[in-house]
């Protein structure tokens, strides 16, 4: 960028003009807050003492339910209560009350009677308070009597109706039970007779006897059929294996054959050892004994064949008869459990008909005792008591004059205070301007003020010489001066941020605040922010890529790339809001201005975007930096920005550090 001759025009205002605007306004919210509170007080105490006394009449009655024990629960008499607190304040009574009151000269609107009117019940104690309030003291008698007078008279009549009704009521539900009790008696005398309720009982206990017997006879018939058929698979396969087959009667049969024969065989062989056999064939007595063995001998043969047969046939038939006996003896106990169900069956008919007719009875005798309990006592009748008679009202109930004009004295105050500061919120500060009396030339080789001052503080010095210096060169001036219109526009430069205040917001601020704040002190430009892509970044060597007009690479700290967000793609902005538009430089200002309140940074409304991007330029122009490498390294800056760093006291350094220490870096 080129520049002019070292020359610079200042601007050195005196602000007379500032502050006489700023008396105007102070004026005027003076006027705004005295006449705000004069109104409010005004209209409010007129309010307040133009209203009229409010005069009150009461009367105080009770309902009372007779003393019959348990006819009137708790829950009747709540609802009779309530009934009669709403009958008070009811249409049909204020209508009636209306007429009474217009036929007794009384000129009132349905409007106004019902303004009046009001009720209090205490349904503890069973009392309501009527109450009649007029802004007429001779009003609220009249009113107050026509309308206990109209409500006792119309309760009592509604009340007399209610219990003829409950009693026709009571009456036909009587008849109505008398009938079906009737029908219900006849319905048990016709099952009686039908089934022998008397002997179901004794059936039914007969039957479970037999039943009981009959199932000892099915288990023991059961037993023996198991035992036939167990008996009979063994004699199959006994004859399957070739195995004598024999009833436990022939094989004792055979066992005391078998011992006969042994026996005679035994004699035989002692008698074969002392005689010859031709001696023994002649012997009678031997002979006898061969012949007997040999009778038993065919004998035990004819049983040994025999007796298979037969055993298998009687096993046989055992089988059968036992087959037989379980069929008889399960058919007879399921016709005995038939029985016995049918009999409970009837009995517990029976005994339901009966339960009916008790319910229907006892039904009948609660109706009785109703009947006669609305006939004699009317217990769910209750009687109101007057206990405290209206009076004439002598004094009046209200309004309070003095505590509500301390109302409206607060709210005076309250609503002035609230005026005022609605008046501070919109009034706009203006700008101060320079005139043409306000410019002087300045050669900046000589407007250089001591070393180790602030660029602020180094304009405000020469604002102060141009200032000491402006009588003197006032004559002079007002001949070289140029026309308004060839002024250039000079305004105050910003607020300087130090170290210590940089890194105290830095901490203080959200993430995407701080990001922006770390990426400003690295030098990028405000103005390139809404260029910004996560392309640009490098991580891995903490560069930022900037491209267009000023493209330039920069080295960014590493407490500023850990604030990237970790999710950003390539091609995604930085600083998108929930509903993705992009944040601005004014919204970046305003969360500043709430980080600078938490880092308790003085004047907080001063600290913004452009304030935090002078901070900079001012510490890289201190280290030595040239004007024309400024924008080189931070980005466009208007040349009349530019025009605040020149002649800043600066020490020259080997290399220029182009990252803020409040960064940490």
């Amino acid at each position: 960028m080129a520049f002019g001759p070292e020359i610079d025009v200042t601007a050195a205002s005196s602000n007379l003009q500032q502050q006489q605007h700023e008396e105007n306004d102070a004026r005027m919210r003076k006027r705004v807050l005295a006449i705000s509170f004069a109104t409010i007080l005004l209209l409010g105490l007129a309010f307040v003492w133009l209203r009229s006394p409010v005069y009150q009449s009461s009367a105080l009655v009770q309902l009372t339910f007779p003393d019959v024990g348990t006819l009137a629960p708790e829950a009747m008499a709540e609802r009779a209560f309530a009934v009669s607190e709403r009958k008070l304040t009811s249409e049909s009574v204020q209508t009636n009350l209306l007429n009474r009151l217009n036929d007794g000269g009384f000129e009132l609107s349905g409007e106004q009677l019902n303004a009046m009117l009001s009720s209090h019940g205490e349904p503890a104690d069973r009392m309501l308070t009527l109450f009649v309030q007029s802004e007429h003291q001779d009003l609220p008698l009249p009113v107050i009597n026509e309308w206990l007078g109209l409500y006792l008279a119309e309760y009592q009549q509604q009340q007399g109706e209610r219990t003829d009704k409950n009693q026709q009521h009571t009456n036909d539900k009587l008849a109505d039970l008398e009938a079906r009790i009737s029908k219900q008696r006849e319905s048990i005398r016709q099952f009686s007779a039908q089934y022998d309720v008397s002997s179901i009982q004794q059936e039914e206990n007969r039957a479970i006897n037999k039943m009981k017997n009959v199932t000892s006879a099915l288990n023991e018939a059961e037993k023996q059929q198991i035992q036939a058929a167990a008996q009979l698979d063994a004699i199959k396969e006994a004859k399957r294996l070739g195995s004598p087959i024999a009833s436990p009667d022939a094989k004792a049969q055979a066992q005391r054959l078998r011992a006969s024969i042994l026996s005679i065989e035994q004699e035989l062989a002692e008698l074969s050892e002392r005689y010859t056999d031709k001696y023994m064939a002649l012997d009678p007595d031997i002979v006898k004994k061969t012949r007997k063995r040999d009778s038993q001998q065919q004998e035990l043969d004819q049983l040994t064949t025999q007796s298979a047969a037969l055993y298998e046939t009687e096993t046989k038939q055992a089988l059968l008869d036992a087959q037989g006996r379980v069929t008889a003896l399960t058919a007879q106990r399921q016709a005995l459990r038939d029985e016995t169900i049918a009999s409970k069956e009837r009995l517990s008919d029976y005994r339901n008909l009966v339960a009916e007719l008790d319910i229907l009875e006892n039904q009948a005798r609660a109706h009785k005792a109703k009947l006669l309990d609305i006939e004699v006592v009317q217990s769910d009748v209750p009687r109101i008591d007057v206990l405290e008679y209206p009076a004439a009202p002598t004094y009046p109930i209200g309004p309070n004059y003095w505590l509500d004009s301390l109302w409206v004295l607060l709210a005076a105050t309250l609503g002035a205070l609230l005026s005022f500061k609605v008046l501070a919120m919109v009034s706009v500060r203006r700008p101060t301007g320079p005139t043409s009396a306000n410019y002087t030339v300045v050669q900046t080789g000589n407007a250089a003020p001591g070393l180790g001052q602030s660029t602020n503080q180094q304009l405000e010095h020469q604002q102060n010489q141009l200032l000491e210096n402006q009588h003197v060169t006032t004559p002079a001036i007002a001949q070289a001066a140029p026309q308004p219109s060839q002024l250039p526009n000079v305004t105050s430069t910003p607020r300087q941020l130090s170290t210590v205040e940089l890194s105290n917001l830095f901490s203080q601020a959200p993430t995407d605040i701080q990001l922006a704040i770390g990426l400003m002190l690295s030098g990028v430009a405000p103005s390139e922010f809404s260029a910004l892509k996560g392309s640009q970044f490098d991580s891995a060597q903490q560069m930022l890529h900037l491209s267009g007009r000023f493209q330039r690479s920069l080295t960014l700290p590493a407490s500023v790339i850990a604030l990237l967000p970790e999710s950003l793609s390539l091609e995604a902005s930085l600083w998108l809001q929930e509903d993705g538009s992009q944040l601005t430089v004014e919204d970046i200002d305003a969360i500043l201005l709430i980080a600078a309140e938490d880092a308790a940074l003085s004047n907080p409304a001063e600290v913004t975007v452009a304030v935090i991007r002078h901070s900079y330029l001012c510490f890289i122009a201190e280290q030595g930096l040239k004007l024309s490498e400024m924008e080189s390294v931070s980005g466009y800056i208007s040349p009349k920005q530019l025009s605040w760093y020149r002649g800043l006291n600066h020490t020259a350094v080997p290399e220029v550090q182009l990252t803020h220490p409040a960064l940490g870096a």
